[in-house]
């Protein structure tokens, strides 16, 4: 196969620090993919959620809505949230893919509050209580919720229409069909009796072109709409992967929680698997980084650190993008939420060095022989 074309995936072995004794979990894409200003963001939610034709209804227990950047997924959530707008609901559960870190089961955030512009949405203790005392599929994994967007893109709609309703944030690791069974068992079993909420947080798929999106898409929905849960599981384990993804494994230097049930997960299908290579980036041990002076390109890789934020780009991303080492170190703040020059303020720079190494390397030295 043609490395140029094939797509990559890269297996990196990166950390995972215990949960922050801060009981509210900061905002992980304000300021970027919505408005950090509470007027500002008040007035576009409230604009999307005026445009729609859609009565608020008393019998209303789940819906799904999009977590994309708001003005992409703003117009078509407030459709959900309108359908909710002003009711009364006892809790309210958010449940979102893992998009940064892969693990089983499902990791649930057991206190405090998501910070928002509009107020925190403050997490119903109680309720988070009884899930993850009373279920072997809930687990407490700090790094599943440090970054992630899925349940955060929710709260804005939410503290506008709901602005009451507590909260209970889940993250779901590896989606499988023991995981989606188990956790509505879970659920059933501890809400019976409570008004409560559910928010299926999704979009449905990002990597194809529109026809086929909108193919695979519908099947899904006739599911939903048909409350056909069992072939809404079947579809979603016939559903095409994503065409490129990353996740974690530990080492010794950079090491996962010691949960048996944290692992690295990617179901792809024979055909799929054929169109990748597969790069692994084993990471040295941090150094400080004493400036932009010290980083060089093509050797260092940087990780961000400001608590709870935390990026981390591979040696190998900038020589791909031909950045320099001003645009390294502001791509990485980027990606841990934070303003470009973040390193110059509160937060910590480091830089590691990495082996990488890839299929094609080892079809290039098989080819050479002994």
């Amino acid at each position: 196969m043609d490395a140029s074309i094939a797509r990559s995936l890269r297996v990196v072995v990166t950390d995972s620090p215990s949960f922050s004794t801060k009981p509210t979990r900061r905002a992980a894409v304000v300021g970027t993919w919505y408005p950090a200003d509470p007027d500002a963001l008040a007035q576009q939610v409230d604009a999307y959620l005026d445009a729609v034709d859609v009565v608020s209804r008393a019998d209303v227990t789940a819906l799904i809505a999009p977590h994309a950047g708001l003005v992409y997924s703003g117009p078509v959530g407030a459709y959900a949230y309108q359908a909710v707008r002003g009711r009364s609901y006892d809790v309210a559960l958010l449940v979102g893919p893992s998009h940064f870190v892969g693990f089983e089961g499902m990791s649930i955030y057991p206190r405090g509050a998501f910070a928002t512009p509009l107020g925190p949405a403050v997490v119903h203790a109680a309720i988070a209580e009884q899930l993850l005392s009373g279920s072997d599929l809930m687990i407490e994994y700090p790094r599943a919720h440090e970054h992630e967007h899925s349940l955060g893109m929710q709260l804005s709609f939410l503290r506008r229409v709901l602005p009451d309703t507590p909260i209970v944030p889940l993250v779901m690791g590896v989606q499988s069909r023991a995981t989606s069974v188990g956790l509505a068992e879970d659920l059933a079993r501890t809400l019976a009796g409570t008004r409560a909420l559910l928010v299926g947080s999704t979009d449905l798929s990002h990597y194809f072109d529109a026809e086929r999106a909108a193919r695979l898409d519908s099947r899904g929905v006739d599911h939903v709409d048909g409350f056909d849960w069992e072939g809404l599981l079947a579809e979603m384990e016939r559903y095409p992967q994503p065409g490129q993804g990353r996740w974690s494994r530990p080492s010794e230097r950079w090491p996962l929680p010691r949960s048996p049930k944290i692992h690295a997960s990617l179901r792809l299908s024979v055909e799929e698997l054929q169109q990748f290579v597969i790069e692994v980036s084993v990471l040295g041990p941090l150094e400080p980084c004493s400036g932009l002076e010290a980083v060089e390109i093509g050797r260092h890789g940087l990780v961000i650190d400001d608590d709870p934020r935390r990026g981390l780009l591979l040696p190998q991303v900038a020589v791909e993008r031909s950045w320099d080492p001003h645009t390294f170190v502001s791509k990485t703040c980027a990606k841990a939420g934070l303003r470009p020059d973040a390193w110059t303020h509160t937060a910590t720079l480091s830089m590691f060095e990495a082996d990488v190494f890839s299929e094609v390397d080892a079809a290039a030295s098989n080819s050479e022989g002994p």
